[in-house]
């Protein structure tokens, strides 16, 4: 063989050899090995505050492991969510990851990373929601979701109202990434099959404001962590004749064959809307900020699938069926960008600077010291000459002082400040939301890991400032390359077991109010108030379990759901004004500006939520604002009972979504109808309306629904309505739902009624 055919061989040989190494299965990580697929949101569609993504790998080849990526469309944005994923050979996993809206984006990549690289990547996709109201459907059988959509009216392409239909694992593990639902609807499926992680997201997604729908003969036997909040409790199954207890929405079919149903009865708390004697075949009951509905039958068990009465009742029950009107409202928490809780952050005790007056003091102390004073102790012992030792050495020792007075104030622990709106509830289980911030000590990487019910995301970048952080769906933040003595800023949301809630209860005894405001917490809370709108109580401090008392001459709310014009230049100065002074005030101001309405409040600085950086001793700080429910109870009397003008709870709903339904209201085409509903606390079992006041601001127009005929009514007529036509405005689960035509300062309702014995 010659040299040039030796050449050629070899040279043959390296290229093959090459070859096989990049093979697709050999090299880890490889795009030939990893294939991905990603599912954003609820069948597509990303809405909410957090977005969940359920990203499944397939590995074709080798072990490898690697990290889950997805990064921002913007470049500035270093922030990034990540998950660490072990892949076996001939394997697949799922993971869901949990996005903030900002990172929940069609464009934004998702990438699998190894270390020879990127593996595989890929667009989110999905589509971006806005107003829509989102309901998702978890059935045993695949037609629900269109018959739903025919029930609610929605036509192709409809863009006010999604229907989907979900898999049980789509249903996320944290009811953080249910945000994006504004109703959820289980049918025939046994609720204990989701597991006690997606029953308790379920949950507690509904106190937040969710609205769940539970249907089926059995969907009340085994209802595990639900069970707390369901309208009923299941005793096995019975079977129903006739349908003669839905005539009130339409003419009923007769059923060919009895309609199984499930043998359940009412729990406390719960309400009936159709019942067939005592056996309650639609019940529903709030829950925290929310509500459940539940149907005693499959909702597509004929002939009730193909009854026309659906549309009616559906409408009603998911538009005008939402969980209970709240006192108060948190604005702008915990999301990023809001100044006020970041210049609350900037207030860690252990940041604040000594005051001028001081410093000024000490720098004349040490001057006269050093000058003059020194100067005349050197002369009168004749030693002028010592003047250029001793000098410089009180300066390095006032140096060193300064320095170690530093030192021992903030030591070298990483200080961390964490602030806490934590909303109380009677279960004892408070809901946590918040900011977090640390300070560096010195420059690196610093990793943050935080109990499981924690919930950390870093705040976007500001400006110039280039945010490196990566989220992980275990309660874990890192923050990447972090300069020395920086802030890094965060939000957190988590939940408490207090033991108890802050309540305020007014009644009405002997001609006068009695205030009772009641800590059934086991926290001690500081400077205790009753926030009655513009008017603040103070009850002082409240011991766990201490109760405090005193009496008011009235508890009528001046405005009802008002919601101010920011518009107007009055207002823009009165903000402007408060931006000047918010360098002035407390944390505890600039966290109060964020709670409007009605509330007791309390403070206290024990943790509620915490985290550790690894590898790093810290030093917190803590700053609680506890919420507590404010509850008017009505004025009974023999066998009447009033709620006072103004009294009502009330929340605002969706209006044009019934409106589109029905054809009598005088705002049917009006450009912005504003509904709100009115709900009747501590209303008795069996009672009956004899009065029903509606006191609307001056050139306001005002419709109250009918309930039993589906239709609206000028609220001028109800006054010359019969006693029996009356209740036909009351809800089976005791709301008033009035229309108006325009925003601003709800009208004030005042109801009067009599118990039936």
């Amino acid at each position: 063989m010659t040299k040039r055919a030796r050449t050629r061989f070899w040279k043959g040989l390296l290229v093959l050899f090459a070859f096989f190494l990049g093979l697709p299965g050999v090299a880890e990580g490889s795009p030939g090995q990893i294939r991905m697929e990603v599912d954003p949101g609820f069948g597509g569609v990303m809405k909410g505050e957090w977005v969940p993504v359920r990203v499944r790998l397939a590995n074709s080849g080798s072990d490898v492991e690697g990290e889950l990526i997805v990064k921002p469309f913007h470049l500035r944005n270093r922030s990034f969510a990540g998950e660490r994923v072990k892949l076996a050979g001939g394997t697949s996993k799922e993971v869901t990851l949990l996005l903030s809206r900002e990172l929940a984006l069609p464009v934004a990549e998702i990438e699998f990373r190894t270390g020879g690289g990127v593996a595989v990547r890929k667009k989110l996709g999905g589509t971006v929601a806005g107003t829509e109201m989102l309901i998702g459907v978890l059935s045993d059988s695949p037609e629900l979701s269109s018959r739903l959509r025919s029930w609610l009216g929605v036509s192709a392409g409809h863009s006010e109202i999604r229907v989907e239909g979900l898999r049980a694992e789509e249903i996320p593990n944290r009811d953080l990434g249910l945000s994006g639902l504004d109703v959820l609807v289980i049918n025939g499926i046994d609720v204990g099959s989701l597991g006690k992680s997606r029953q308790r997201a379920i949950r507690r997604w509904v106190e937040k404001g969710g609205l769940l729908v539970v249907a089926g003969s059995s969907s009340a036997s085994s209802s595990g962590e639900l069970e707390p909040i369901l309208p009923v409790k299941g005793e096995g199954t019975t079977t129903l004749k006739n349908l003669k207890p839905f005539r009130r929405w339409g003419n009923v079919p007769e059923p060919k064959s009895p309609l199984t149903v499930g043998r359940v009865r009412l729990a406390d708390g719960g309400r009936a809307v159709i019942s067939a004697g005592d056996l309650p075949l639609l019940a529903r009951r709030p829950a925290g900020a929310g509500a459940v509905i539940s149907a005693a039958y499959d909702l597509t068990a004929s002939p009730l699938a193909e009854w026309s009465g659906n549309e009616r009742l559906w409408r009603e029950m998911l538009f005008l069926g939402g969980g209970e009107g709240r006192s108060f409202r948190l604005e702008g928490v915990p999301r990023s960008g809001n100044a006020s809780l970041e210049k609350a952050l900037m207030k860690m005790p252990h940041l604040e600077l000594p005051s001028l007056s001081a410093m000024a003091a000490l720098f004349l102390v040490y001057a006269l010291g050093v000058g003059p004073i020194l100067f005349w102790i050197l002369k009168t012992l004749n030693r002028r000459e010592w003047a250029w030792w001793i000098i410089p050495s009180l300066g390095i020792a006032a140096t060193l002082g300064i320095y170690a007075y530093g030192k021992i104030l903030r030591g070298d622990e990483v200080l961390v400040h964490n602030l806490a709106y934590v909303e109380t509830k009677a279960s004892g289980e408070a809901e946590v939301r918040g900011v977090s911030a640390f300070w560096s000590q010195e420059a690196g990487t610093y990793r943050l890991d935080g109990k499981s019910n924690l919930w950390l995301w870093p705040f976007p970048e500001q400006g110039e400032n280039r945010l490196g952080a990566g989220v992980s769906g275990r309660s874990a933040v890192t923050f990447l390359d972090v300069p020395y003595w920086t802030p890094r800023g965060m939000s957190a949301e988590s939940t408490a077991s207090l033991g108890g809630d802050l309540r305020a209860v007014a009644r009405f005894r002997d001609g006068t109010w009695h205030w009772e405001v009641k800590n059934g917490t086991r926290l001690f809370f500081r400077d205790v108030s009753l926030v009655l709108g513009d008017d603040v109580r103070r009850v002082g401090s409240l011991a766990p379990g201490e109760t405090k008392t005193f009496k008011a001459e009235d508890v009528s709310r001046d405005a009802q759901g008002e919601i101010q014009d920011l518009s107007k230049p009055e207002l823009k100065q009165q903000m402007k004004q408060r931006m000047k002074q918010q360098w002035k005030q407390t944390r505890e101001d600039l966290m109060q500006s964020h709670v409007t309405g009605y509330c007791v409040t309390g403070w206290t600085e024990e943790p509620i939520f915490s985290y550790g950086i690894r590898g790093r001793e810290t030093k917190e700080e803590h700053l609680s604002m506890v919420l507590g429910r404010v509850e008017i109870e009505p004025v009974k009397k023999e066998n009447t009972i009033l709620w006072n003008r103004g009294t009502l709870p009330s929340q605002y709903v969706e209006g044009d979504r019934l409106l589109s339904s029905t054809k009598d209201s005088a705002l049917k085409d009006h450009s912005n109808p504003v509904m709100i509903a009115y709900d009747l606390p501590f209303a008795p079992a069996d009672w009956k309306p004899l009065r029903i006041d509606v006191f609307p601001e001056k050139r306001r127009y005002v419709e109250v629904y009918d309930w039993n005929r589906g239709r609206w009514v000028e609220a001028k007529r109800l006054s010359r309505l019969s006693p029996d036509e009356l209740p036909h405005f009351v809800s089976p689960f005791n709301r008033i739902v009035i229309l108006t035509d325009r925003p601003g300062a709800g009208p004030l309702l005042e109801v009067e009624g009599r118990v039936v014995r």
